[in-house]
């Protein structure tokens, strides 16, 4: 059984995303008020998102002139960071735009060999990976129960007779390359998928 996204959630989730960027916006309207103008440019000063951000947070932000590019301020420029969730408004609108909103992924679980009358299969299992994003315990009944996925196919297996398997069990991620972790992406959080 396949779990989807269904639109509603979807368009929950971009909305969430577009008002954490809003917020953020809002909160940068003081700043935009407070800062003065010089010789036509904008003057934007470390006090000025002192007001907002704690000192214990560590931020960066590029302030640049619409109109010729000119950085008006910067703090932490070179500092790595995580694009954080406003970041799936633009993948998700991709999706929408390359796939389509009826697009459902695939997980396909192949079967190569014989099955005997009793239920032994003699021959491999393959697990073909697509990329989908809710191959994960956190969208079932039980978000703890990390092998349900698993247990849905053993339930399938024994639909279609399949009692014992007598092979390989292989996993085919050829789909994806092999860059495992973004280049900037902190070690210390390799073990948390995408290091989120």
């Amino acid at each position: 059984m396949y779990h989807f996204f269904s639109m509603r959630s979807i368009f929950k989730s971009i909305k969430k995303s577009l008002l954490q960027t809003f917020a953020l916006s809002a909160l940068l309207v003081p700043i935009i008020a407070a800062t003065t103008v010089r010789d036509g440019a904008w003057a934007v000063t470390d006090s000025d998102f002192a007001r907002i951000f704690r000192p214990e947070e560590s931020w960066s932000v590029v302030i640049a002139d619409a109109q010729n590019g000119r950085v008006v301020y910067r703090q932490n420029p070179q500092t790595p960071r995580m694009p954080a969730s406003n970041l799936k408004v633009y993948v998700t609108a991709a999706a929408f735009d390359l796939l389509g909103s009826h697009y459902r992924y695939r997980t396909p679980f192949l079967v190569r060999g014989k099955l005997s009358p009793q239920g032994v299969l003699v021959g491999d299992l393959l697990v073909r990976g697509s990329g989908d994003p809710t191959f994960s315990g956190r969208f079932e009944e039980d978000s703890k129960d990390v092998t349900a996925r698993f247990s849905r196919w053993a339930d399938r297996m024994k639909e279609l007779h399949i009692r014992t398997v007598k092979g390989n069990l292989y996993g085919d991620d050829s789909i994806f390359d092999k860059n495992y972790w973004g280049r900037e992406w902190p070690e210390d959080e390799y073990c948390n998928w995408y290091t989120a």
